[in-house]
């Protein structure tokens, strides 16, 4: 929107992010990044768009939604008050032009009338304090009418400007309203374009979200299957693996006790052939030694044998 020339724009109210209310604030956390823009259109908010924003929450619409929603509502909220303020200083213009056209036309009447006494005052003198002929005082009366219809004639042409000037004002000020009209419908229409594409995506991103929310499910419902096949497979393997460790170590300990048991019995039998071959050795020494006995006997015998027969 063009400003008028010699306008100066109102300010922008300063923002108070603790004046908002709790939605707007919450609304600002989770949106996170605003630009300047976005927030001095903030300046426009009142409670009822507090409240819509509440209300918005409440239904579990997205951050982005709300907020493009809000930013619609103000930016048309600053479109329409910035018009209205066009318009009334246009308005406040146009009456201070027709003000300033009628004290000048006033002016203009004034200072007619006041040409117009002059010059029949001279023209009175001139007749009286003369005595010109008929046709001098004739001359000199026209051109006093003369001089008052040119005076008349510029007072018209400075009414018809203004008149003119007024209607032409008039006319631009309503080509404006019209166009204004316009741009607010297309503003409308584009506002509500832009609404439904935004309805039409988070749809679709709620379509999106619910088909990947089926497909994990179903993937986390397999994946749990799985798991549990696994588990299942892993746990048989190790009660199989406990029972064969087992078996393995009741066999060797079974092995064990029948090498021990092998083992005491070769011990038990060495023993024993060892215990022989002593009995044996001992026999033989015993026998060896009776049969030296013996045959000492038997030599002492032969001997005392002999000496005797020598005898």
């Amino acid at each position: 929107m063009s400003t008028t020339p010699g306008r100066v724009p109102p300010p922008t109210p300063a923002i108070r992010i603790e004046n908002l209310g709790r939605p707007i604030q919450q609304l600002l956390k989770a949106r996170k990044k605003c630009s300047d823009e976005e927030l001095k259109l903030l300046g426009q908010i009142s409670v009822k768009d507090v409240a819509a924003v509440f209300n918005m929450q409440a239904q579990g619409l997205g951050t982005n939604k709300i907020w493009d929603d809000l930013q619609a509502k103000l930016r048309k909220r600053r479109v329409e008050e910035e018009a209205q303020a066009e318009a009334r200083f246009k308005s406040e213009a146009l009456e201070m032009a027709k003000a300033q056209a009628i004290e000048e036309d006033k002016a203009m009447v004034k200072s007619r009338d006041h040409e117009r006494s002059r010059v029949q005052e001279e023209g009175k003198t001139a007749l009286e304090g003369t005595c010109e002929d008929d046709v001098v005082s004739r001359l000199r009366a026209a051109k006093v009418e003369k001089q008052c219809a040119q005076i008349e004639d510029e007072a018209h042409v400075k009414a018809t400007e203004v008149l003119q000037a007024e209607e032409k004002a008039r006319a631009k000020i309503v080509v404006e309203a019209k166009a204004k009209g316009e741009e607010e419908e297309r503003m409308q229409a584009e506002e509500a374009r832009i609404q439904r594409e935004v309805e039409l995506r988070l749809k679709a991103i709620e379509d999106a979200r619910a088909k990947v929310e089926a497909e994990l499910r179903a993937k986390a419902l397999v994946e749990s299957e799985a798991k549990a096949k696994v588990e299942a497979e892993i746990k048989c393997k190790e009660l199989n693996a406990k029972e064969a460790k087992q078996r393995v170590k009741k066999e060797a300990k079974l092995k064990a006790k029948e090498e021990a048991r092998v083992k005491a019995r070769k011990e038990a039998e060495r023993m024993m052939e060892e215990q022989a071959k002593e009995k044996a050795r001992e026999e033989a020494k015993q026998k060896g030694k009776e049969d030296a006995e013996q045959k000492a006997k038997e030599e002492a015998e032969q001997k005392a044998k002999a000496e005797t027969e020598q005898k």
